[in-house]
């Protein structure tokens, strides 16, 4: 098989293999852009503590989980964090099908959790975050070194048949000062 032949057949088994998740990335990207992000059903739950809410991540994760636990709900995909502005603070865990919320309430022995379920259009929104599983980080990064291959072996091909040649390398150049000077005026 020739060099052109094996770049092509590359080009279209990663092309195609990675249509569904370009579509993907590509309609949550682009929707987010313009503030359609999806939305949430929430579902708001008091704890009864033992002692008044601090601000250490490990005990909050812990009183997130057991109550979770209690409801049957799984831990949200994602990494807990405690936000704090001011004397204020409160924990947010987010994943792709839900995320979660712990905040002190008025009485310092009751706590307020927030239990945001994802729909469907804010799940995809959630994994195109990187708010997913370890698998799909590890899927996005596969998708994101397919892309630079499609383009590379686009451009590649472009560049090899002469009457491409030109168009090729004038959109090459457009598109670099496009990125330089858009980013240098963001």
């Amino acid at each position: 098989m020739s060099a052109r032949k094996s770049i092509i057949l590359l080009h279209t088994i990663i092309a195609s293999f990675f249509l569904p998740v370009g579509l993907m990335f590509a309609v949550t990207g682009g929707f987010y852009s313009i503030g359609i992000t999806g939305n949430y059903r929430t579902s708001t739950h008091e704890i009864a503590l033992t002692a008044p809410l601090g601000k250490e991540l490990g005990p909050l994760v812990t009183i997130v989980e057991a109550e979770l636990g209690r409801l049957g709900v799984d831990v949200p995909s994602g990494a807990a964090k405690v936000q704090s502005g001011g004397t204020s603070f409160h924990l947010v865990w987010s994943g792709s099908r839900r995320d979660v919320e712990l905040h002190p309430t008025a009485d310092p022995l009751v706590a307020s959790l927030r239990v945001k379920e994802t729909t469907v259009h804010r799940f995809f929104v959630q994994l195109h975050k990187a708010k997913g599983g370890e698998a799909f980080k590890w899927f996005a990064v596969s998708w994101m070194v397919g892309t630079v291959i499609l383009l590379a072996t686009g451009t590649i091909l472009a560049l090899a048949i002469p009457a491409y040649r030109r168009p090729a390398i004038v959109s090459l150049v457009v598109g670099t000062v496009a990125l330089v000077v858009l980013s240098w005026v963001s």
